[in-house]
């Protein structure tokens, strides 16, 4: 459990300084500057703690419910995108593809 524990802090505090650059910054300031309901929303979640809490449980939720368990058990793996989705499936997939 221990070790369990130690990957999982070592992932977070990876997430935390990658979310903290200034390059992923920099994107984000891009995208909301695109789009009125983004800046809306970034300027409530920045005067609010509550709103945040909010936005952080409403999208917690929709993931959850965006996660099916596969028929026959076995592992539940989450990939979005065709590229996750290919590395995931291993290289027996992409020489059949």
């Amino acid at each position: 459990m221990g070790s369990l524990r130690s990957a999982l802090l070592t992932g977070v505090r990876g997430q935390i300084a990658c979310d903290g650059g200034a390059v992923v910054s920099g994107i984000v300031d891009f995208v909301v500057s695109r789009r009125r309901s983004l800046a809306l929303l970034s300027r409530l979640v920045e005067r609010s703690a509550h709103a945040a809490t909010a936005l952080i449980v409403v999208n917690a939720v929709r993931c959850f419910a965006g996660v099916r368990c596969p028929p026959g058990g076995g592992a539940l793996v989450v990939a979005r995108r065709p590229n996750e989705r290919r590395a995931v499936d291993g290289p027996s997939a992409r020489s059949a593809s």
